[in-house]
């Protein structure tokens, strides 16, 4: 046996009281392996107690006629925090949806480094949307499956199509291509080839995952877990158990080490370009300056998608700690666990500075502003010419 289940008939024996105690919320998910560690989804977080933290006990209530789990209250309560992250997540979804649109109103974006950035998001908001769902309702029913499934789907996505775009600006990088934001010959194309990886991988990589779920296609030390605590692909911190690893981390290590080898040939094709400009002569001072302007833009695009590497990277070095050391062994670990958490809940907002924050794009947007505020006036002019000339025309149908 893995685990009691907390319909089951057991039996308690307190041996002293060594904490204040409250009764567990019955919205609060917990259990109880047999070697007496528990796991309590209290509130959106995921706590780890081993028997000997003397955290929990379970206990027959008998004014409600029922067993409950019985919590110290020498840990913090986790409300404040849980609320906190909750307002934060919540931002963080409006703004990668604000991002995506960004991307499909301005002109000046609809490229194939656009549509790739617009994919990219996408998939980072179905991701958030769905895990903020569960941070305010953790228990969806029968969809506890469907979602675990779909938010795995939606980062595993989110990581193929940054791949991607590192792969599309290394590939352009430094060639003579007309101005950004212009569509060029043959993007539509590449674009389809894209879609047909970026969504191929992932779908691979979840069939391989719903199989294993399905029918125990692996052995029991990689073998998926989910639905037990939370509706996610859950990390089981015990001795041979390594199924999230292998199912969630793994692959989007894969895909993140790809991305490290395209940054490497980038920035050494940027050092080598400075190196050829300095040693350009003042005879071609046109072909220099025009070489610098090129380098620039292709500064900005590395550092861009550098920006995200380093993001989603820190995310996934958290997902990697957390799935070997166990967080809440120490004050330390936990405020460590705590700073990841608020910076991996903010990454939507992160993400929104980082495609929206930029000289061209907020250009555009006050273009935009002010040929809307253009067009209004000159609505306004038109319907004040309309008034004034229809007395006019009336005394001239009278005479």
């Amino acid at each position: 046996r893995d685990s009691v289940e907390r319909n089951e008939t057991f039996n308690a024996v307190m041996i002293s009281e060594p904490c204040r105690r409250y009764i567990g919320n019955a919205k609060y998910n917990y259990s109880i392996t047999e070697d007496g560690t528990t796991a309590i989804y209290e509130l959106g977080t995921l706590k780890h107690f081993s028997l000997e933290e003397n955290y929990y006990c379970m206990e027959y209530i008998q004014m409600m006629n029922k067993h409950e789990i019985l919590l110290c209250m020498t840990h913090t309560r986790l409300e404040p925090t849980s609320g906190v992250k909750g307002a934060i997540m919540i931002l963080s979804c409006v703004c990668l949806v604000l991002t995506v649109i960004g991307y499909f109103v301005l002109p000046d974006l609809k490229n194939l480094i656009g549509n790739i950035v617009i994919t990219y998001c996408s998939c980072l908001s179905v991701a958030y949307i769905l895990l903020t769902y569960l941070h305010f309702y953790p228990d969806p029913g029968k969809l506890c499956d469907f979602f675990a499934f779909a938010i795995a789907f939606s980062f595993l996505t989110a990581f193929t199509w940054m791949t991607i775009l590192s792969y599309e600006i290394w590939r352009v990088l430094g060639s003579m291509v007309t101005e950004y934001g212009h569509r060029l010959p043959g993007e539509r194309k590449r674009y389809l080839l894209y879609c047909i990886a970026g969504w191929s991988l992932p779908i691979g990589v979840i069939s391989i995952n719903f199989i294993d779920y399905s029918y125990n296609a692996f052995p029991e030390s990689i073998h998926l877990v989910l639905g037990k605590v939370r509706c996610v692909f859950e990390n089981i911190r015990s001795e041979g158990m390594y199924g999230y690893i292998f199912h969630f981390v793994v692959p989007c290590g894969i895909l993140l080490f790809v991305n490290l080898i395209i940054f490497a040939k980038t920035i050494s094709y940027i050092f080598r370009v400075k190196n050829e400009i300095r040693r350009m002569k003042v005879l071609d001072s046109n072909m220099k300056q025009k070489r610098w302007k090129t380098l620039i833009a292709d500064k900005e695009k590395v550092g861009m998608v550098i920006r995200i590497f380093l993001l989603m990277g820190i995310n996934w070095l958290f997902e990697t700690l957390s799935s070997i050391v166990d967080m809440q062994k120490n004050k330390t670990l936990s405020t460590i666990e705590t700073i990841f958490d608020t910076i991996n809940a903010l990454e939507g907002v992160f993400i929104f500075c980082i495609f929206m924050f930029k000289k061209k794009i907020l250009k555009s947007l006050l273009n935009i502003w002010n040929i809307k505020k253009k067009n209004r006036r000159t609505s306004v002019a038109t319907c004040s010419t309309e008034v004034v000339m229809l007395p006019t025309s009336v005394k001239t149908s009278q005479s």
